[in-house]
């Protein structure tokens, strides 16, 4: 079963305040009874319907992503419409028309026989569609993404000082070969799935998916201090719990490397008809070599010196062993690699 965590909890938070916002707006414009009293009925219509439709998002909706992006929007925003419907209803019923009063069938009946309806549904749908649509994008290109996009915070590339983590699956070519294509699909969703909440519930942006590895960002700066060692912590703690599921349906359970490193670089829009923002710097393929590094030094984690000096903090129990300066693949200059203790 999915777990309620932090950034689910946020997601909520934010669905139950612009829902109860929208609905008093909404619900002030249309009603012939402009009062304090319409705002405040339109108030619980929004907190009902988010009670049922952020937990639908978050827990029902992802379950229709094997579909075509099409066909799960079409079913989502269908079922979601039927939800508001009901209770729309349920909420007229409870609270009544000025002619019926509440907890009257009376109510039902001249709800479906008037045009109110009409406007309720054609409201409901419309809302459904915008909120299935906003979040099938967000899903498809990452919410961070999404919103520098509107903003067009980098159109023009804007330079800053990011730490960078590279998750790589050890044996990935092998577990491939094992599984066969199919399986190897469900397995890396597996664990893309499961790598997410730890990474944004610790302020981290999976930038994109490399085949078997994902690329995660954290800004510097703001008075923040990246957690990247809890997020690698939340990780492991995460596939321990779930090791017992992956052996049983795959017959093995997922190992990772980690490679972290920080820098600045220039963060830009780029593509003409397929825009991406994308980082363009040393510290990106830096990053790459110390997590390649690891199989070499046999480790499963690696960062350098520049990460320390971010204020990123270690978990309790952890400490930091220094290796020394390497040559890591493609560079001339050493760079001192770090590891852990745990």
């Amino acid at each position: 079963m999915t777990r309620l965590t932090r950034n689910r909890l946020a997601f909520l938070a934010t669905a139950l305040i612009l829902a109860v916002a929208l609905s008093m707006i909404f619900g002030y414009v249309l009603s012939e009874r402009e009062s304090w009293a319409t705002l405040l009925i339109s108030a619980v219509f929004g907190f009902v319907h988010t009670l049922w439709a952020g937990p639908y998002l978050l827990f029902v909706a992802d379950r229709f992503r094997h579909l075509g992006f099409a066909q799960a929007l079409v079913i989502n925003t269908t079922l979601m419409s039927i939800g508001f419907m009901v209770t729309t209803t349920l909420l007229y019923f409870t609270f009544g028309f000025p002619e019926t009063g509440p907890f009257a069938f009376e109510t039902i009946i001249k709800l479906w026989g008037s045009g109110r309806i009409w406007l309720n549904i054609s409201f409901g749908f419309g809302v459904s569609f915008l909120v299935h649509l906003i979040w099938s994008l967000v899903r498809l290109v990452g919410p961070s993404t999404l919103g520098l996009f509107l903003i067009g915070r980098y159109a023009r590339g804007l330079s800053e000082q990011r730490l960078f983590l590279l998750v790589d699956l050890v044996d990935s070519t092998r577990l491939a070969e094992k599984l066969g294509n199919q399986k190897f699909h469900q397995f890396m969703r597996n664990f893309f799935d499961d790598i997410a909440d730890p990474i944004m519930n610790h302020g981290g942006t999976i930038h994109r998916y490399i085949g078997d590895e994902a690329l995660v960002s954290w800004p510097l700066g703001h008075g923040k201090t990246p957690e990247c060692f809890q997020a690698i912590a939340a990780i492991d703690e995460a596939f321990a719990r779930k090791e017992a599921q992956y052996r049983s349906k795959y017959g093995v359970a997922p190992r990772t490397r980690a490679g972290l490193h920080a820098g600045e670089v220039l963060t830009s829009e780029l593509g003409r008809y397929k825009r991406e923002i994308v980082f363009l710097g040393d510290p990106i393929n830096t990053t790459a070599r110390i997590a390649g590094a690891c199989r070499d030094l046999e480790k499963t984690l690696l960062f350098s010196a520049k990460v320390l000096s971010t204020g990123a903090a270690l978990p309790d129990g952890w400490s930091v062993v220094t290796l020394g300066p390497h040559t890591l693949r493609g560079r001339e200059q050493p760079i001192e690699l770090m590891t852990v203790q745990r």
